[in-house]
């Protein structure tokens, strides 16, 4: 019977011993460690890591919402749907939660399921330093793309400068032999003075259209298949499919389309400018329409497209801020959000580096609408 009662009192010291050890760990960990409940989420023990991350008294913590303590509505439904989900042991959920002196903090949890005691066990490890150095590289990232964007742009628009110029210079060198040519034939042949300013004259032309040829070569004015041309319903094909593919969900209307109507642009360009306007417009809407309508101006020889989304206060907000950014535009990714500015960024360009013209508005609650214009073949 005694050495019954020594063995059961060893146990139950060892079990102590366990017990202790875990409270100690739970106490000295720098993650918050905790569970919470299957419906709701609410806190029902948590170590005191989070008064060191988060500011918050153990106490007054237990009992409430963790959804509380989370910074955005779309966070809240991620992490009440995986409490909820029935397919989910486990889960890993980076969350911005709010501190108790209002700054944002991100948290990554891991969070286990244990369905038949209805909670989770969370565990909340401070990532916000490695977060801000990830969106930092991100934005890096982003404004390299950008201003590559438009270095492409601007050397599109030296080369049509070129272009224009040379054909200037060539289309007056014409005019100007030809009034040297009606010369010649009225001018006497024995003035040596008037023979030698002709030959002069004769030789600098030859070498001006040597320079304009040269010219035009670097313009890219001697191609050999030409510029560019593409229908228009292969550019909103290609773009619609990009936009789906970046897991847009809006349907398209399309109001007077001519699909046929050929395009002095290459297609990889253009569908790929109205990809990233069709995701900027409609960042975080989940439906909707987007609005195509197109009008041909033959005096202008250019299409004009309008595009018209649902409104949305961010994306409007970020239209004023783009439409305020464009000497600086590259810096002012800083304030991006969901890419917003930098999808409007690269499709303002990408039109433009066609030789099109593009704006963007706000509208207020009748939406958000581009209106661009793109050269005709």
């Amino acid at each position: 019977m005694l050495s019954v009662l020594s063995a059961h009192e060893r146990a139950v010291q060892l079990a102590d011993r366990i017990t202790e050890g875990n409270r100690r760990i739970l106490e000295a960990s720098r993650d918050i460690i905790g569970t919470i409940t299957l419906d709701g989420g609410k806190w029902q023990t948590v170590n005191p890591a989070v008064q060191s991350v988060l500011g918050y008294e153990p106490a007054l913590v237990i009992g409430r919402l963790m959804t509380q303590y989370v910074a955005t509505e779309p966070e809240r439904i991620r992490l009440l749907s995986t409490l909820g989900s029935k397919e989910l042991d486990s889960a890993t959920l980076e969350l911005q939660m709010v501190a108790a002196d209002g700054s944002l903090r991100w948290i990554s949890w891991n969070i286990s399921i244990a369905r038949q005691e209805g909670i989770a066990y969370v565990v909340g490890r401070d990532v916000t330093l490695e977060h801000q150095a990830r969106q930092e590289l991100e934005l890096r990232s982003r404004q390299v793309q950008l201003a590559e964007q438009l270095a492409l742009e601007a050397n599109a628009s030296k080369s049509a400068f070129m272009q224009r110029l040379t054909r200037y210079l060539r289309s007056s060198l014409v005019t100007t032999l030809e009034g040297m040519h009606h010369m010649v034939l009225q001018m006497d042949p024995s003035n040596e003075r008037q023979t030698r300013f002709v030959k002069l004259a004769n030789e600098s032309s030859d070498r001006l259209f040597a320079i304009v040829n040269d010219l035009l070569d670097v313009a890219g004015e001697h191609s050999v298949n030409g510029p560019d041309t593409v229908e228009l319903g292969r550019i909103l094909h290609q773009a619609q499919q990009t936009y789906r593919t970046w897991g847009g969900s809006c349907i398209f209307i399309e109001q007077s389309v001519e699909h046929g109507t050929r395009l002095a642009a290459e297609e990889r360009v253009v569908a790929e400018a109205f990809a990233n306007l069709f995701a900027a417009l409609t960042a975080g809407t989940r439906s909707g329409a987007i609005e195509l309508t197109t009008i041909i101006n033959a005096q202008e020889q250019v299409l004009e497209v309008q595009v018209l989304a649902p409104y949305s206060l961010e994306v409007a907000e970020l239209i004023r801020v783009f439409n305020r950014s464009q000497q600086h535009l590259v810096e002012a990714l800083a304030h991006d959000r969901d890419d917003i500015l930098f999808r409007f960024g690269i499709a303002a360009s990408q039109i433009r580096r066609v030789g099109g013209t593009f704006s963007v508005e706000t509208l207020g609650q009748e939406g958000n609408v581009a209106l661009i214009t793109i050269p005709l073949a």
